[in-house]
């Protein structure tokens, strides 16, 4: 068996669907409700689907934040996945909060509600597209042109130069991936994506 994985329970989010796709690579993976006896972990993973106030909420709420912080500036050989919402909470706020909830502040920028032109939320399958930008092009060439699964209402405005990858919707351009140090976004659901999710968890745990 390989490494072991640990999701994050903050009381939302797919869990098991999460937990299926990485025991599926052969990973050793652990839904767990706090961020203590870290050395045991390569790899932690905030789930996507839910609230934006509920997730801050019970990090806040159960001491998680500076843990998580810590993890960031400290702990650089453990990765942190977020996915969707585990995404979005890693940027400094978002227009989804009702109370004006700090997110992590790990990303610089907002996460903004879509236009109602584009009828949110938004769900379905799109093709990641690689930022321009060749370093980007070289390390990550195996996302280019990805059929990956998405569904959301808001999306994360970010500095281009955490951007990896990006969706075209209707014209419309945003986030798909984003790396900042061991901080992995996904905007999209891998374990939700087929082979395609696969290989993409496959290549983020491994490298």
């Amino acid at each position: 068996m390989k490494n072991l994985v640990g999701i994050l329970n903050y009381r939302l989010g797919n869990l098991l669907s999460i937990k299926s796709a990485i025991e599926y690579l052969n990973y050793r993976c652990k839904i767990i409700d706090n961020l203590n006896n870290l050395e045991d972990f390569s790899c932690i993973i905030f789930p996507g689907v839910g609230a934006f106030d509920q997730a801050i909420n019970y990090i806040d709420s159960n001491d998680i934040r500076e843990k998580i912080l810590y993890i960031f500036k400290k702990k650089k050989n453990i990765k942190i996945l977020g996915i969707c919402l585990g995404m979005q909470i890693a940027f400094d706020k978002s227009e989804e909060s009702v109370v004006k909830s700090k997110g992590l502040g790990i990303f610089s920028g907002c996460v903004k509600k879509f236009n109602y032109e584009l009828k949110p939320p938004l769900n379905g399958w799109a093709k990641l597209k690689l930022s321009n930008n060749s370093e980007t092009k070289n390390k990550y060439s195996f996302l280019q042109d990805k059929r990956v699964y998405f569904t959301h209402s808001y999306y994360c405005q970010t500095e281009k130069r955490d951007e990896i990858a990006y969706i075209k919707h209707n014209n419309f351009m945003y986030s798909a991936l984003t790396i900042k140090d061991n901080f992995i976004g996904l905007q999209f659901h891998p374990e939700k994506s087929g082979p395609a999710g696969i290989e993409i968890l496959e290549q983020i745990l491994s490298n």
